[in-house]
């Protein structure tokens, strides 16, 4: 039995014709596809009905910050959510990854756009056996953990349990990912020092309190092993280690902001101070290296991403990342949905299908 069960729907795209190719008018999913340079990633564009998975529902791995979901319940409207895709990994089966890759081998993609990685393309499942088969595999699909927009599933969650309506304007759209596809990379800390604080005065101070040694400049943030933090300053690199626990480490976002920026750089609400800048992502450091360089006041915190498994564990026992601790490349284009209006909505889902 699935623990985490949600319940997926195909689209009804709305138009006609998109550059030249005709959709169906049934419900349809579609398969999103990124060709990278040595691989290519696949994916299945859904509607999230979010009101059909109470008590079992797709899981945060990283915190809410309180703020950001009351300022997107204020401008709560369904356009606004399915202009906007959230990104699921997935543990699903081998079947549908042979599903999805055999649509976009058998198919002429109906957007195609060259991105900042790659090629993205959009593929229509315009077969009916193909679509049904797709419904029954996503029923066999484990655990789901919420990659990008958890801010926008909570604020619907809370709109949900003050609705008067809770079957009304429930679903989101989805990209799900299985997590053989995808990649994690980690949210890194620029901070500044406070006013009077001398930047080797910190560093000796860091020294004498955690285990710390200078290291040759490294180009990039992927150099980083082990569970070491990376420190870039005016005054060289260094790796920090913090002491080891006998229980369950957890993050070492949690455990930096825990046991060093609250306590010795008196940062007690990282998400508000303007002290603190978070850079996602694999770093090139010679260029952060410049940085900090021209800000003598600053300190990189370089931290390594965590493994899908490790950030699977964390959604399942409820022990969340704290804010901007994970990064999630190759986010797809969804204005191309937009545009072409493969929106799926509840009135139209509601409607019966056409012969």
């Amino acid at each position: 039995m699935n623990r985490h069960k949600c319940r997926f729907q195909p689209f009804i795209p709305h138009s006609q014709e998109v550059r030249g190719y005709p959709l169906c008018e049934s419900p349809s999913y579609i398969v999103h596809r990124y060709n990278l340079e040595f691989r290519s990633q696949h994916g299945l564009i859904v509607a999230l009905d979010l009101a059909s998975s109470k008590g079992n529902p797709p899981l945060p791995h990283e915190k809410t910050r309180t703020k950001k979901v009351e300022e997107l319940k204020r401008h709560f409207s369904m356009s606004e959510w399915d202009e906007n895709i959230i990104m699921l990994i997935t543990r699903w089966g081998d079947k549908l990854s042979q599903a999805c890759r055999a649509v976009a081998s058998k198919s002429e993609p109906i957007i195609t756009k060259s991105g900042q990685f790659g090629k993205e393309e959009f593929f229509l499942v315009n077969d009916s056996c193909v679509n049904a088969e797709i419904s029954n595999l996503l029923n066999e699909i484990g655990d789901i953990v919420i990659a990008d927009g958890h801010h926008r599933v909570e604020a619907l969650r809370c709109s949900l349990a003050e609705s008067e309506f809770p079957e009304q304007d429930t679903q989101i759209l989805a990209l799900l990912l299985p997590e053989t596809e995808i990649s994690v990379l980690s949210y890194n800390r620029i901070v500044k020092l406070q006013h009077g604080v001398e930047l080797d005065e910190m560093i000796t101070f860091l020294r004498e309190r955690f285990q710390m040694r200078s290291v040759s400049p490294v180009t990039n943030s992927s150099n980083i092993f082990g569970d070491e933090i990376l420190i870039v300053s005016a005054l060289g690199f260094f790796t920090l280690r913090l002491p080891d626990e006998e229980k369950m480490k957890p993050s070492l976002s949690h455990r930096l902001q825990e046991e060093i920026l609250i306590p010795y750089f008196e940062l007690n609400d990282p998400e508000t101070s303007d002290r603190i800048e978070f850079v996602q992502g694999d770093l090139n450091t010679h260029s952060l290296s410049t940085y900090i360089e021209n800000n003598h006041d600053r300190i990189a915190f370089i931290l390594p991403p965590p493994s899908l498994e490790e950030i699977f564990k964390c959604a399942q026992w409820n022990s969340l990342y704290p804010p901007h601790s994970t990064y999630f490349p190759l986010k797809p284009a969804s204005f191309l949905i937009r545009e072409r209006q493969f929106m799926a909505r509840k009135s139209n889902l509601s409607q019966p299908q056409r012969e």
